[in-house]
């Protein structure tokens, strides 16, 4: 076996630290990077303990990569905006708040569009777990106290106005 001198691997490592910021730069393999680009913007309705049903523009988390990041860093948020994460299948829903700037509500809704669990005000930063209690397919973000002020409660109900792209 031939012996790599000390010269030639500092040249190879050099080559290889070259080559991985070149990649890094591109977004290439970097689910983060990827993860940055815009997100689809869909309408949907969420239903009030009225029957009222409020219109809401959310993006569209649908990659594990986008459902990752979430919120994570935002500034503002539109009163009618907020973020839809879509999963392919229902199961339980673990959510955090960490790196989140935004007090927000997050509403979590089964394959049918049923509220079955909603937590109102959740705190930026906080590493507490906030648990969808039952199975999941659809959570959406909304600004804290929105629930609240438009009267979402226990009753609700998503609605999508169009269909959605298959989650991955």
């Amino acid at each position: 076996m031939k012996r790599v001198r000390p010269q030639n691997l500092q040249a190879i490592c050099t080559l290889f630290i070259a080559m991985g910021l070149f990649f890094f730069s591109l977004g290439g393999g970097v689910p983060e990077a990827r993860a940055s680009q815009k997100l689809a913007i869909i309408d949907a309705g969420i239903t009030t303990n009225t029957g009222a049903t409020r219109l809401f523009k959310l993006e569209l988390a649908e990659t594990p990569a986008q459902r990752t990041k979430g919120l994570m860093g935002r500034k503002t948020l539109a009163d009618n905006g907020g973020m839809l994460f879509v999963w392919p299948q229902s199961a339980l829903r673990l959510f955090w708040m960490k790196n989140t700037l935004l007090s927000l509500d997050i509403l979590f809704f089964n394959v049918s569009g049923e509220l079955v669990y909603m937590h109102q005000a959740a705190k930026p930063f906080s590493l507490e777990t906030i648990s969808s209690i039952e199975p999941a397919k659809y959570v959406v973000e909304i600004k804290a106290g929105t629930a609240k002020l438009l009267g979402i409660d226990s009753d609700a109900k998503l609605i999508l106005k169009q269909p959605l792209p298959p989650a991955r």
